[in-house]
C-alpha cells in the first residue's frame, strides 16, 4: 500500500479527502477550495460544493471526512442542513461550529416556550450574552435545567460550559441576528435569502450565512455585517413574485421586493439592458406599486419606449394571477400575491448616533490601542508576578505587550486591573466597553503614532464616567480657587480703601501746610485742622472729623499718662493750658503751621491774639527722624577732586542761611 505524505496546508488536506470519495476538483466540476481573508491574512479555509451530487456525497460521509482530517494536522468540520426540502446542503470548513440537521420528515418539534424553566425567561437559543466571571461574549446553545449550555462566540476554539441562568447578562450591543435565522441583505433588489450558521464579533458583529444551491447558482458561504442583514420568514421569500415575461425579442422578469421601504413593490428587468431595471425617467428604477402597473411598464419597454412611460397607477382591486401565454411561471412557484408585511426596523435615534460618532472621534486611538482594548475585552491580557503584561493564548504563556501601550489607556479610565481566580487580569471598564463599541460601530480614522509616542496620555471617553469625574474635580477646584480669589480681593479692597482714606487725610494736611510733593513727607500724628482752615481749604467734613477724632484720641492718651503724677490741686491751674481742640468752646484760637522740605520741617505755633507776638517759637522738625541720619552740615574741607560726587554748599536743614525750604506758606487770614 503506497504511503501518503502529510499535507502541508489545509487546502491540500481537505481536497485529498474529497478526491478519495470520488469527487472531482476544479471549476465546473464538483468542488473548489477557497479561503476567507481579513486584512490581507487568510483566516480560515472552506470548500465550495458546486453540484448536487457533491452535496449528497459529503452529507453521507460527513463523519468519515471529519475523522480522516482529525488524524492529520488540519481538522475540518462538516455541517449538513435541510432548508425545508429533502436535499442536503453541506458545507466544509476549518472554522465555525458544526451543524447537523435531520430531514424535514424526521425533524422533531421544538419545545414550547412555556415548557422552558422560569429562570430562562427572556433568553432564547442563539442569543449572545455576557456571563458573570467569564470574559468575552457567549452564545446560548441549549437549556440545561435551571441553567444554560453556552459556547464562546468566536469563529474557532469554541469552549462549551454550563452556567446558571442568574449569571447571564444582556449585552448593550447584542446583534439582532441569531444562529439559524433566515436573513436577506437590506437592499430592495436582493432576492436570495441565506441561513445564518454563526455569529461572532470581528471588530463589529458579523454573521456567517450559507446560500442554498439553485439551478442557476451553486451553494456558497459568505460573511456579512449584521447591520446589513434583515431577518425574514420563509413565507416572505416564497410569496415574492418572480415572473418571466416575453414579448417579441425582449425577454425579461418582474420581481417583487422583500425588504426595505420598497417591500411589496415591483420592478421590471430585461435582457436587452444586461439584466438591469427598466427606468421611467433618467436612471431611477421604475418601481410599481401593483403588478398591473409593472406589466404596463414592461409593455411600454417592449414596444420601444415610445412616448412617456406609463405612470404608476395603484389599484384597489387585487391583482389577478398571471395567465398570459407569454408569461411562464417557474415550476413549483406559488401563485403571485403580495407578501406578508415585513417587520419594520427600529427607529434610528439620530441623537444617540451623533453622540456615538462624537465619542468615537474623541478617543484619539491608534490601531494598537484599539487592539489592546479588544484583547482586554476578550480576557487575553494577564499581568504576571513580575508585573509584565502578557497576551495569553490557549496552552501558551503568552507574548509580552509593549510597556508603553497600556498606561495611557489605564490613565484614561478605559482599562483596570481585576483579580480573578488568583491572577491579575486587565479588563475594560464600563467606559472601555462603551469606547470599544462606538469604535467598532463607526470606525473613525485612527491616529497612528510612532512607538516612542505611544506613552502619551489619551483623553477619556467623552461623556463617560472618567470624564465626569475629571469634570467634577475641576469644578470643585475652580470653586475653591474662586473662593480664595474672592477672599483675596476682599482683603485687597479693604487695604485699598484704607490706603485711599489715609491719602485723603494726607491731602488735607498737605493742603493746609501748602505741600505739593509727597516724597519723604509723612502726616504728623495728632494733627487736626482748625475750623477756619477747614473752611478756607474747603476740606471734606468727614476727613476733618476723622482727623479731630484721631487728635483727640492721641491727646487723651498723652494727658492720661501725664496727669497721673500731677496732684489734684494743680489740675485747676492747668485747665486753660490743656490741649483742647480749637473748635472747643473756651479754647484759645491758635495758629499751627508746618513748613516741610526734603529733610527738615519748621513748625510755627502761637497765640494769634497776642499783640506782641510773644510766645511764637520756631522749632526745626525732622519728618522722619528714625530713618534719617543726623545732619550737621558739611564740615569737611573742599576737595578739588570731589566733582559732583558730593553736593557742594549748604544742605537743607543744616541751620545755615540761603537754604531752600520750599514755597512760602500762604498768609494767615486772621493775622492780616
Amino acid at each position: 500500500m503506497p504511503t501518503m505524505t502529510i499535507p502541508r496546508t489545509p487546502a491540500v488536506a481537505v481536497a485529498r479527502e474529497l478526491r478519495r470519495l470520488g469527487l472531482q476538483q476544479g471549476a465546473g466540476r464538483d468542488f473548489r477550495v477557497a479561503g476567507h481573508y481579513a486584512n490581507g491574512e487568510r483566516t480560515h479555509t472552506y470548500v465550495l460544493l458546486l453540484t448536487r451530487h457533491a452535496n449528497e456525497v459529503v452529507a453521507a460521509n460527513a463523519d468519515l471526512i471529519e475523522r480522516r482530517t482529525d488524524e492529520g494536522p488540519f481538522p475540518f468540520r462538516v455541517s449538513v442542513r435541510y432548508f425545508g426540502t429533502d436535499r442536503p446542503a453541506a458545507s466544509v470548513a476549518n472554522a465555525g461550529s458544526r451543524v447537523r440537521e435531520a430531514p424535514a420528515a424526521a425533524e422533531e418539534p421544538a419545545p414550547a416556550a412555556e415548557e422552558l424553566p422560569a429562570a430562562t425567561a427572556g433568553c432564547r437559543t442563539g442569543d449572545i450574552v455576557a456571563v458573570d466571571g467569564r470574559p468575552g461574549d457567549w452564545e446560548l446553545m441549549a437549556s440545561a435545567g435551571s441553567g444554560w449550555e453556552i459556547e464562546a462566540a468566536r469563529p474557532d476554539h469554541r469552549q462549551r460550559a454550563t452556567v446558571p441562568a442568574s449569571a447571564l447578562r444582556p449585552l448593550p450591543d447584542a446583534p439582532h441576528v441569531r444562529r439559524g435565522d433566515l436573513v436577506i441583505q437590506s437592499f430592495a433588489e436582493q432576492m436570495r435569502a441565506a441561513v445564518v450558521s454563526d455569529v461572532y464579533r470581528c471588530g463589529r458583529w458579523v454573521a456567517v450565512k450559507t446560500h442554498a444551491a439553485t439551478e442557476d447558482m451553486p451553494a456558497s458561504t459568505t460573511v456579512d455585517d449584521v447591520e446589513s442583514l434583515t431577518v425574514v420568514t420563509a413565507e416572505q421569500v416564497q410569496r415574492a413574485v418572480r415572473l418571466d415575461v416575453e414579448d417579441g425579442d425582449h425577454r425579461g422578469w418582474i420581481f417583487q421586493a422583500i425588504v426595505t421601504r420598497r417591500a411589496g413593490q415591483f420592478r421590471v428587468a430585461c435582457q436587452c439592458l444586461q439584466g438591469m431595471e427598466v427606468c421611467r425617467t433618467s436612471r431611477q428604477i421604475g418601481w410599481c406599486t401593483t403588478l398591473e402597473a409593472a406589466r404596463s411598464l414592461w409593455e411600454w419597454h417592449a414596444a420601444g419606449s415610445i412616448g412617456p412611460a406609463p405612470a404608476d397607477r395603484p389599484s384597489a382591486a387585487a391583482d389577478p394571477a398571471p395567465a398570459s401565454t407569454t408569461e411562464a411561471t417557474p415550476e413549483g412557484a406559488p401563485t403571485p400575491h403580495a407578501p406578508a408585511e415585513p417587520a419594520q426596523p427600529p427607529a434610528i435615534d439620530h441623537r444617540e448616533r451623533y453622540r456615538q460618532e462624537r465619542q468615537a472621534k474623541g478617543l484619539d486611538w491608534s490601531t494598537r490601542h484599539a487592539a489592546a482594548v479588544a484583547w482586554a475585552a476578550a480576557g487575553e491580557l494577564v499581568r504576571d508576578e513580575s508585573g509584565t503584561v502578557r497576551r495569553v493564548a490557549p496552552g501558551r504563556a503568552g507574548r509580552k505587550l509593549a510597556a508603553a501601550l497600556l498606561p495611557p489607556l489605564v490613565g484614561a479610565g478605559l482599562l483596570a486591573d481585576v483579580d480573578r481566580d488568583g491572577e491579575t487580569r486587565i479588563e475594560p471598564t464600563p467606559d472601555g466597553r462603551r469606547a470599544l463599541l462606538v469604535w467598532d460601530l463607526h470606525g473613525p480614522e485612527p491616529i497612528e503614532r510612532p512607538r516612542k509616542k505611544e506613552g502619551l496620555p489619551l483623553p477619556p471617553l467623552p461623556g463617560g464616567q472618567e470624564a465626569r469625574r475629571r469634570s467634577d474635580a475641576f469644578r470643585a477646584d475652580e470653586q475653591r480657587r474662586s473662593a480664595e480669589r474672592d477672599r483675596w480681593y476682599a482683603e485687597l479692597t479693604k487695604r485699598q480703601a484704607a490706603d485711599e482714606w489715609q491719602d485723603r487725610l494726607w491731602d488735607a494736611w498737605a493742603r493746609v501746610a501748602g505741600i505739593r510733593y509727597r516724597l519723604g513727607r509723612k502726616r504728623p500724628l495728632g494733627w487736626a485742622p482748625t475750623g477756619e482752615e477747614a473752611r478756607f481749604r474747603s476740606l471734606d467734613p468727614a476727613v476733618v472729623a476723622a482727623l479731630r477724632e484721631e487728635a483727640a484720641a492721641g491727646v487723651g492718651e498723652v494727658a492720661g499718662d501725664s496727669m497721673e503724677d500731677v496732684p489734684p490741686a494743680a489740675h485747676s491751674a492747668d485747665v486753660d493750658r490743656s490741649p483742647l481742640h480749637p473748635d472747643t468752646p473756651g479754647a484759645p484760637s491758635c495758629c499751627n503751621l508746618t513748613l516741610q522740605h526734603w529733610s527738615a520741617s519748621i513748625g510755627v505755633s502761637g497765640r494769634a491774639d497776642s499783640p506782641t507776638g510773644k510766645g511764637r517759637r520756631h522749632e526745626p522738625q525732622d519728618p522722619d527722624p528714625q530713618h534719617r541720619g543726623r545732619r550737621r552740615g558739611d564740615r569737611r574741607p573742599r576737595n578739588p577732586r570731589d566733582r559732583g560726587s558730593r553736593a557742594q554748599g549748604p544742605r537743607p536743614g543744616d541751620g545755615r542761611p540761603h537754604h531752600h525750604l520750599g514755597p512760602r506758606p500762604e498768609p494767615d487770614p486772621r493775622c492780616v
